[in-house]
């Protein structure tokens, strides 16, 4: 690991207010999970557990079957299937293709891979925007943070950090406008 992931770490654990507001916040999340899978309302939870796990399995050990599925079914759509060996080649791909169509912003979703291979800077120092249209991602797009969990992006953000976070954005804009 790095140093700069070590020292992350270290200030996450060592940070009591940060660790508080994860500790809420997952708290309502395993409420909430825990709410919508009782044996009343979904008597077939196990079940449906096990199936899915079997399916995600079998999906895996065939990955190379589905992934020329996937890719016969968008060309017959039309749409095109692009192969990338690592981060760079998928940046470099991008990158071309908005050069391509002199688009100058690049809408995302639910992109913590793209977090992965620090794609946002990339583009970012191409000249390209970037929007990210999860309003968790997005509101840690606006405050120039990671995501923290994959489904729970801003899990780390109380509702005044977001309230913060988003005035201080309208701020920016209004001082940008012209």
């Amino acid at each position: 690991m790095s140093g700069a992931f070590d020292r992350k770490i270290h200030e996450t654990v060592s940070n009591a207010p940060l660790q508080l507001t994860i500790y809420a916040a997952t708290g309502r999340l395993v409420d909430k999970r825990k709410e919508s899978v009782t044996t009343d309302l979904l008597p077939e939870y196990q079940d449906l557990r096990t199936q899915a796990s079997a399916v995600k399995k079998h999906t895996i050990d065939n990955l190379d079957y589905y992934l020329e599925q996937f890719e016969r079914q968008v060309a017959a759509h039309g749409g095109k299937v692009v192969y990338c060996k690592d981060g760079d080649e998928v940046a470099d791909f991008v990158l071309a293709l908005a050069k391509e169509r002199k688009a100058r912003l690049i809408v995302k979703s639910k992109s913590m891979t793209t977090e992965e291979i620090d794609f946002n800077e990339r583009l970012e120092h191409h000249g390209l925007e970037s929007v990210e249209t999860d309003l968790g991602e997005y509101i840690l797009q606006l405050a120039h943070e990671r995501p923290y969990h994959i489904i729970a992006p801003a899990l780390h953000m109380t509702r005044y950090d977001v309230a913060g976070n988003l005035h201080q954005s309208a701020r920016r804009g209004e001082e940008t406008k012209p």
